[in-house]
């Protein structure tokens, strides 16, 4: 398409010192490209070898998106990278990130003057079978026992970058406890639900954490590990009863079924309450579905019901996803 020397895409292109007059479509990135000076001297992607791939369409990747980022300003059009997610872990959770990323969208053009409606990103979800993710997962003393586990959401993320996304996540908390391994040559940035918490204790100044979640996520030092490395300390429940307490609640909730202990979370908080010594205590809500106890928070990516602050890593997670797609957070720098 060829451009008008006086529309604002020229203007910003030479502001910018950009030597091109047209905008392209690029089907890896599903960005418009911005011909010229991006690639090679002719407009062309230099050849590159397996080794350097990943790191020069890394590179291409964030060099567009700053420069259309400038062009979308000017064209009142929201360019958010394209979003692979690996949901149905469970399925409840999975429509609640959908949800969460397109509101998100929504919410940042309100005001706006737009053409047509408003827009949401563009997304691929790759739904896995939790049944046979359940009864995949290997035991926490022996690494070699998640290998099956691991490939089965390694080859999911693979299956998303194939298919042009730019960014990923997993909707689930359990399958981050074997994140390093999962990700483990992946091309494409995947954000991380632990990480993404860990920050946001860090801005509201939470120096303890309870972690509440599957029977891996509460017996893995990997969440801990990630809180630790931003200054929180962090454990699970000490006693058997209490975690198994917790499993039997995500259990009824991933099945659908009413819950037979609705008030579970909160006894288990008050018989945890003395492995903490001082400082802001946070509950890390850390399965996707044990926000869904709380319907009236379910939207809230932290909240606090009789004096306990709980976090959503559900919500906290696709806010931190769909920052980093839209740009808006320094990771996506």
């Amino acid at each position: 398409m060829a451009l008008d020397n006086t529309c604002p895409v020229n203007q910003l292109q030479e502001s910018e010192g950009i030597l091109c007059g047209q905008v392209s479509s690029n089907a890896t990135t599903h960005l418009p490209v911005i011909c010229g000076n991006l690639n090679g001297s002719d407009g062309h992607v230099p050849a590159q070898t397996s080794h350097t791939k990943g790191f020069f369409q890394r590179t291409r990747i964030t060099q567009r998106c700053r420069i259309w980022k400038r062009i979308a300003i000017l064209l009142r059009i929201n360019i958010v990278r394209k979003i692979g997610i690996v949901g149905g872990v469970s399925w409840l959770s999975t429509i609640e990130y959908y949800r969460t990323i397109c509101e998100l969208s929504h919410k940042d053009q309100t005001g706006k003057k737009l053409i047509g409606p408003p827009s949401i990103p563009e997304m691929a979800i790759e739904s896995l079978n939790i049944s046979k993710s359940f009864n995949m997962r290997g035991t926490a003393d022996d690494p070699k026992s998640w290998e099956a586990f691991e490939t089965y959401f390694r080859s999911a993320l693979m299956r998303l970058e194939s298919n042009g996304a730019e960014v990923a996540f997993i909707a689930s908390n359990t399958p981050h406890n074997r994140f390093e391994g999962i990700t483990k040559g992946i091309g494409i940035p995947v954000v991380s639900i632990f990480e993404a918490t860990a920050n946001k204790c860090l801005e509201l100044g939470i120096k303890e954490a309870l972690i509440l979640g599957t029977a891996p996520t509460m017996e893995s030092a990997a969440f801990s590990t990630v809180l630790s490395s931003k200054g929180v300390n962090s454990s699970s429940p000490e006693l058997s009863p209490d975690r198994m307490s917790i499993v039997k609640v995500i259990s009824e909730l991933q099945l659908g079924e009413e819950v037979s202990d609705k008030h579970a979370i909160q006894s288990v908080v008050e018989n945890t309450a003395k492995q903490f010594s001082n400082g802001r205590v946070g509950v890390c809500l850390a399965c996707t579905e044990l926000p869904l106890l709380f319907p009236e928070h379910v939207d809230d990516p932290y909240f606090e019901v009789d004096g306990v602050l709980y976090l959503n890593t559900t919500i906290i997670h696709a806010v931190a996803v769909y920052d980093f797609a839209s740009g808006t957070s320094a990771m996506a720098e």
